[in-house]
């Protein structure tokens, strides 16, 4: 302890005879933060400790990645325990900073980058989970982007995906859908990355109204009952557009998406859709149209009632382990697991980073 006090003194005299003030600043701060911090022997042992079950975790996962599961089928037995181990790590109060957990998400996201710039779609779509209810959605033509967040709002804690990992996915997406105000699920320096390469966002006109690129935002009617259509920039392609007036409580807007690829393929997003009045339209819109995909929020209102009336040819979940939330508020894998052992239609869970290939059979 008195070797680092002395060196950090030493420092703090002669730095600003070697540089400008600012300069002085930063390297002061640069030589503190990287002195090697001893911890103590229990600390040390926990970290381990954690490090030991997350790979685990994720060496099973890698055995056994995501598959369709159809209805009366279980999940396989070694990737259901790799997902109950990572619940049990991701529920520790301090997950957000154990640097395996960091590395965790931004090696899953380098994974979603690396695939979205090589794999071909030949039929059907390609679904890739980024974090939460983020997700990226990719055919032949068109790629589509969904809540998609670098997790800022837990920054100070060491956790988040990096800016240039970030960029390289907004890079490969033509379009974005924000469902509502929260930080888990709308980022603004997203939006604005979109906005300035002339990519189109839609999203509530709740969201940014004092931001000078408000008026950039696509604010289409939250009205299910519209068809309303999406000319992409510099393409002869469109998109056709349902937007339902959802809500996460009483009076938070959430834009509930369904949206029909160039392919034909509808994959609809939920954002935190939670709101027992909005079950009047809900129960209604299968009567419009067929869901081929499902981006639903695992604690949706009366979830097993949802999906039965939706009736998507494929069900993916999403929101477990949001990081932000109190350990008791992060919904783990084990209830998404309770909650689709006994639906009707074929379902997936995907951890970050995890993608899943589906080619439509229309009823």
């Amino acid at each position: 302890m008195k070797v680092k006090f002395h060196f950090v003194l030493v420092m703090l005299l002669v730095l600003p005879f070697i540089c400008d003030a600012a300069e002085s600043n930063e390297l002061v701060k640069l030589v503190i933060k990287e002195q090697p911090k001893k911890q103590p022997r229990a600390q040390a042992f926990m970290t381990s400790h954690w490090q030991h079950l997350l790979k685990a975790a994720r060496d099973g996962i890698i055995k056994e990645p995501a598959q369709i599961v159809l209805p009366g089928q279980k999940v396989n037995t070694v990737r259901e325990k790799s997902l109950l181990l990572l619940d049990a790590v991701l529920h520790v109060g301090e997950a957000p900073e154990f640097l395996c957990v960091q590395n965790m998400l931004k090696e899953n996201t380098e994974t979603i980058v690396r695939e979205l710039k090589s794999h071909k779609v030949s039929n059907g779509v390609k679904v890739w989970k980024l974090y939460n209810m983020g997700f990226v959605v990719k055919s032949a033509d068109v790629t589509v982007g969904f809540d998609l967040v670098r997790a800022e709002y837990i920054y100070r804690k060491g956790f988040g995906i990096p800016y240039d990992l970030m960029q390289d996915i907004i890079d490969e997406c033509d379009i974005l859908f924000v469902s509502h105000a929260h930080s888990d699920h709308a980022d603004s320096w997203v939006t604005e990355r979109f906005l300035e390469a002339g990519k189109i966002v839609v999203a509530p006109e709740s969201l940014w109204g004092r931001k000078s690129w408000y008026d950039k935002i696509r604010h289409l009617e939250r009205d299910g009952s519209k068809v309303q259509e999406i000319d992409l920039p510099e393409s002869e392609l469109s998109l056709s557009v349902r937007i339902y007036a959802g809500h996460q409580g009483g009076n938070i807007k959430n834009n509930v998406s369904f949206v029909t690829l160039p392919n034909g393929v509808c994959v609809g997003h939920t954002g935190d859709q939670y709101n027992k009045s909005d079950m009047v339209w809900i129960d209604k819109v299968a009567e419009s149209q067929y869901i081929d995909i499902l981006l639903l929020n695992c604690w949706a209102y009366d979830f097993a009632h949802t999906v039965d009336v939706l009736n998507p040819g494929l069900l993916i979940l999403g929101h477990e382990n949001e990081m932000g939330h109190y350990p008791y508020k992060r919904e783990p894998y084990w209830r998404s697991l309770d909650k689709v052992s006994s639906i009707k239609v074929p379902y997936t869970i995907l951890t970050w980073g995890e993608s899943i290939g589906y080619v439509p059979v229309k009823p």
